[in-house]
């Protein structure tokens, strides 16, 4: 169980990074030692390795799927687990590529980086092109990857070393599944959610070759966004349309913690939500607000919210994507974006400066006394990149609703469907 979160409530220290690279998604590197890098995906199918505490390109991987292809945009990121300079990407068409970063990463670590030249990062494997995907993950053991795409219903495991498929899941969902996630301690277990607003627990182990029967079923309100496991493995979190937000005890599924957040009405309102600061806090963002919101993991009280502003085009921004980091507590990065053309997408630091205990927030505070408003300044014109890389960003349609933090209800249905050999293979675990 998690302990009550404490939170620095001012100042916030707020910087723009990668101001010219149309950013679709990225990770933090998981290592202390190298937490100060993130893995950039692009609309455009590059792969970027960011230096965000000092705001430079350190490598790329261009065209990582078909060369010069239309709406390549890289979708799913993952660090491996026990090889820090190492990665998974995957783009929208359904290329997977294994990338080594260590050139890069240790070409600056003797500071002989220049940038008038980013070095290419360097693919190690190219797996066979499956589906159109918007998610890769791999195992706790790092044989094991999963990839899914949200236009299918199926989970594909492939061995990590040969590329081979180790198992398919096919008809996992009865619609598209959004993103898939191993537990980051059991490298037989993951956990599914999809459109069809459900979500499933699954041991790769259990009815390989007679059936394919998840462990237990977890039904909620609306379409699913996005999952992850929490970092000690007893709680799973998941995000749904329109600020439904929520985490489970992976044991057995029932209802944990709902964080209340007020609802939009807009089934356009795709809402995102990461463990961060060790697991203690839950930060989240949607795509029909500029708001982006911390909240306490164990009791599901706010902490935080933060409203992104710019002078130019305010009620046009959202959050396109967030992440929170694995080592850093009060560390955040967010996608912004914005539904004006002229404005492009933009990633941006949020990190939390501690003063004095004076300054500390807990969770039993109003969330009124901590509402901190960003204002993020214009960045320079596409027009004025020097890279090669640098192309023109996305836009997404939907519109703008500033919310307050209300409390809301919501039926949560959980089916059981474990027997007794699966269980204990779960408990043994936890």
């Amino acid at each position: 169980m998690f302990q009550n979160a404490t939170i620095s409530s001012r100042p916030w220290f707020i910087k723009e990074v990668a101001k010219h690279y149309p950013i679709r998604q990225f990770e933090f590197n998981p290592f202390i030692d190298l937490d100060h890098l993130a893995a950039c995906g692009t609309l455009n199918g590059h792969v970027l390795l960011l230096d965000h505490q000092r705001d430079e390109i350190l490598g790329a991987v261009r065209d990582i799927g078909v060369l010069h292809a239309k709406n390549e945009n890289v979708l799913g990121i993952c660090w491996l687990k026990s090889k820090p300079s190492k990665f998974l990407a995957c783009t929208s068409n359904g290329a997977i590529r294994l990338v080594d970063a260590s050139y890069a990463i240790n070409t600056r670590a003797k500071e002989a980086y220049s940038t008038s030249h980013i070095p290419d990062l360097e693919v190690i494997h190219s797996y066979k092109k499956t589906m159109s995907l918007t998610c890769i993950h791999t195992n706790c053991e790092d044989s094991i990857g999963l990839s899914c795409g949200n236009d299918s219903s199926s989970v594909r495991l492939f061995d990590l070393a040969s590329g081979n498929t180790v198992r398919t899941f096919t008809r996992a969902h009865e619609e598209g599944i959004n993103i898939a996630r191993f537990s980051f301690q059991t490298p037989f277990l993951f956990a599914t959610s999809s459109y069809d607003k459900s979500i499933k627990l699954w041991d790769i182990r259990v009815g390989k070759g007679t059936s394919e029967r998840e462990i237990y079923k977890i039904k909620m309100e609306s379409p699913l966004v996005t999952l992850a496991f929490s970092p000690d493995d007893q709680y799973l979190l998941a995000s749904a349309v329109d600020n439904d937000v929520s985490s489970y005890c992976v044991f057995n599924g029932r209802l944990h913690t709902e964080i209340k957040i007020e609802k939009t009405g807009k089934q356009t309102n795709y809402t995102r939500a990461y463990y961060s600061d060790e697991g203690k806090c839950i930060l989240s963002g949607s795509s029909e607000e500029n708001i982006v919101r911390l909240n306490n993991s164990s009791t599901g009280e706010p902490l935080h919210s933060i409203s992104l502003y710019d002078s130019a085009s305010t009620s046009l921004l959202y959050v396109q994507s967030l992440r929170g980091s694995q080592t850093r507590s009060g560390y955040y990065s967010v996608l912004v974006n914005s539904r004006d053309p002229a404005h492009p997408i933009r990633m941006i630091i949020i990190e939390a400066v501690e003063k004095t205990k004076s300054n500390q927030l807990t969770s039993g505070e109003s969330i009124k006394e901590q509402e901190t408003s960003v204002t993020l300044h214009q960045s320079k014109g596409l027009s004025e990149t020097t890279s090669s890389l640098n192309t023109s960003s996305s836009s997404s349609s939907s519109s703008t609703t500033t919310t307050t933090t209300t409390t809301t209800s919501s039926q949560l249905e959980t089916t059981r469907q474990m027997s007794s050999p699966v269980r204990h293979s779960v408990l043994a675990q936890y």
